[in-house]
This record gives C-alpha cells, structure tokens and sequence, in this order.
C-alpha cells in the first residue's frame, strides 16, 4: 500500500512554490498538499543522515540545495520512496528509493 506524505520543514512547501516556473500555482499545489497529506517531521536520525549528506555532497563538489538534503534524509530515516521530477539532484542520493514524477 502507498501513502501519499508530505515533508513539512520551515515551510518547504512554500520554499519549492517560489521557485516553480510558476510560483503562484506552485503555492497553490503546496497548501492543497499541505492541507491533504500526512506530514513527516525531522528526527534526531533524519538530521544527522542530513549532516552526512551534505558533507558528502559538499567534499565531492556536488551540493544541492539544503530543502533537497532534508527531504532525501527524511526519506532515508522513514524507509520512505521519493517522488519528483528533479531527478538530477535526488540521484546524487546514493540509495534513495525514487519515482519519476
């Protein structure tokens, strides 16, 4: 069975929604997850996966940003799949059970 989840960190809905190609549908789409889905907080073991990963990332020239970090180690943490359409940053996430969205 699939549950539908979303990630909620200092607003990472809203984070994604300005950078969309058009963020006032971006927000939309964001407070309709927010309002629908579960949401998955960070944990002690999600944090420090999220310190490695970014280590890593960092000494090997390959940073992404921190929102993509926090979601792929609260995936990580949760034993959870990733759905997205940014397939060129969650790759780097040696591991990551991921969809093609």
């Amino acid at each position: 069975m699939t549950v539908p989840l979303t990630v909620q960190f200092l607003s990472v809905n809203s984070i994604c929604a300005a950078h969309s190609a058009d963020p006032k549908l971006g927000k939309s789409l964001a407070d309709r997850s927010a309002k629908t889905l579960p949401v998955v907080h960070s944990s002690n073991e999600s944090m420090e996966r999220f310190g490695e990963g970014k280590a890593r990332l960092v000494s090997l020239g390959t940073p992404v940003e921190d929102a993509d970090i926090i979601i792929a180690s609260i995936a990580f943490a949760n034993g959870f799949l990733v759905a997205t359409g940014n397939i060129r940053h969650f790759s780097r996430f040696e591991g990551l059970d991921m969809l093609v969205w």
